[in-house]
């Protein structure tokens, strides 16, 4: 069974974990998410199957850490904005989303691509959704059951729009896009950010 470390945290364990991680992720280069095993990527790593499993019980548990720091990212982005400043500016938003799917997709570019890791672009909708659905029904300018919807609605298109352009071939401009989704997005959350049940009646 797998040893637990004491501190994970600590400045020798995370450069390993790093070291894992930049090994799993250069594989990728080479091979299909699913043909990577203890074996290739300790080799890769250049470290024992006893120290990786001091960090991890399996490869499943690497990619879940990737996973998790690049929603850590997404987190950390979207904290540096309140609401309000929002509201004036809903581009911000597109500004952040971009910036999270553009620093992922430098380093991160083959996971986010595979077939079996699309729904991560979801886990980062979810977590900026979580930050907006909270902030927007404390100043009590929309409701509660709406909003939820009404922001899964805005976020899906702008991260759809995103992901598209870096799978597809590129031709237009990035700039042009987040243009695009910018100015689209401005009506879009004036209305959404103050969305009511009477609305719908």
């Amino acid at each position: 069974m797998p040893q637990v470390l004491k501190n994970p945290n600590d400045y020798r364990c995370l450069k390993t974990r790093k070291a894992i991680k930049m090994a799993f992720i250069a594989l990728l280069e080479r091979k299909d998410i699913n043909d990577i095993t203890i074996t290739t990527l300790t080799r890769e790593a250049e470290i024992n199957r006893r120290t990786f499993y001091l960090h991890y019980q399996n490869v499943g548990d690497v990619i879940e850490d990737i996973e998790n720091e690049i929603i850590n990212r997404s987190c950390q982005a979207i904290s540096g904005h309140d609401f309000e400043s929002i509201k004036k500016n809903p581009c911000l938003i597109v500004q952040e989303v971009r910036e999270i799917i553009a620093a992922s997709f430098g380093i991160y570019r083959k996971i986010l691509l595979s077939e079996s890791n699309l729904s991560l672009i979801l886990k980062i909708k979810d977590v900026i959704k979580q930050k907006l659905v909270k902030e927007i029904l404390e100043t009590g300018d929309a409701d509660a059951t709406l909003l939820p919807y009404a922001i899964d609605f805005l976020l899906g298109g702008m991260l759809t729009v995103f992901y598209q352009w870096y799978i597809g071939d590129r031709t237009i401009p990035f700039e042009q896009i987040a243009n695009a989704v910018c100015s689209l997005s401005i009506n879009t959350a004036n209305a959404l950010f103050h969305l009511k049940p009477a609305d719908f009646n």
